[in-house]
């Protein structure tokens, strides 16, 4: 859910604004309308496993399911490009 209000409110607490401007940008500059809602665990079991880290849930869910591994750029973590 918090999620979901940073995107609707594009209001964040101050750790997390690099990562929504970051997000922002990203978007802005490839034409894309990102929708963020929020869906209930019991409604999407597979993003409910892989959001608690049980991936071989989730694989047993999805046989072909593949997850990859994702690091956010350094800028929308908050590093400096120095």
């Amino acid at each position: 859910m918090n999620t979901v209000h940073m995107f609707d409110s594009l209001h964040a607490k101050p750790s997390y604004n690099p990562l929504l401007i970051s997000s922002i940008n990203a978007c802005t500059h490839s034409s894309l309308d990102v929708r963020v809602r929020h869906v209930p665990g019991d409604d999407n079991t597979i993003a409910d496993a892989i959001s608690h880290k049980k991936f071989s849930l989730a694989i047993r869910l999805v046989p072909n399911l593949t997850i990859i591994s994702f690091t956010p750029p350094q800028d929308a973590l908050g590093a400096s490009s120095q």
